[in-house]
């Protein structure tokens, strides 16, 4: 028994229409003290404006959605879907400890080869 084109279709079209629960994973979400960029459209990233975590919002799942920024205008409420965290290391230990890699670095630099052509 062969199976008609339109039945073939019809079976594939059915398949992909499988309803299929979106799974959230947070990406990172920002902690109270970071620095982060301001996502605008309407600019390009160097123009994007800058701020600092002040508080964060949770929803109703316990996933933060929503934070209170400090920028150079004053404070704004941002979803962290428009944020862009910027790596920056404030702790102290960590800090030092790249502090002290720098000069190890440094230290132990080997002079340039001489190459003779």
């Amino acid at each position: 028994m062969r199976l008609s084109p339109e039945l073939c279709r019809c079976r594939i079209l059915l398949g992909a229409r499988v309803n299929r629960e979106r799974v959230y994973e947070p990406t990172g979400s920002p902690d109270s003290g970071d620095i982060v960029l301001v996502r605008d459209n309407n600019l390009p990233p160097g123009k994007w404006a800058m701020g600092r975590v002040l508080k964060l919002h949770p929803g109703a799942d316990g996933y933060v959605r929503v934070t209170t920024l400090k920028t150079q205008n004053g404070v704004i409420k941002r979803p962290i879907v428009k944020l862009s965290i910027l790596p920056i290391n404030t702790d102290s230990k960590g800090y030092e400890e790249s502090k002290a890699d720098l000069r190890n670095a440094e230290t132990s630099e080997k002079p340039p080869q001489e190459y003779q052509l």
